[in-house]
């Protein structure tokens, strides 16, 4: 559980952050993906839209870094 907080809250555990809670759903949207494109066999429609996913995520936490001048 300890694991789970230092993932997704900010540093010293004072907040839960926005943008790693967005990273995680990524990841999970990534392998609901990966099975969808399994069983339709439509497997580059769905690398597609979760490439983008994952484009937006990136971006949300280079976004949030710049604005707390975090590492």
């Amino acid at each position: 559980m300890k694991l789970i907080k230092d993932l997704l809250y900010t540093k010293g555990n004072a907040a839960l952050d926005i943008a790693r809670v967005c990273s995680l759903i990524s990841v999970i949207s990534f392998w609901v993906g990966v099975f969808t494109g399994r069983i339709t066999g439509d497997a580059l429609t769905v690398g597609g839209g979760i490439a983008a996913i994952f484009g937006g995520a990136a971006a949300w936490i280079y976004a949030r870094q710049e604005q707390e001048g975090t590492e």
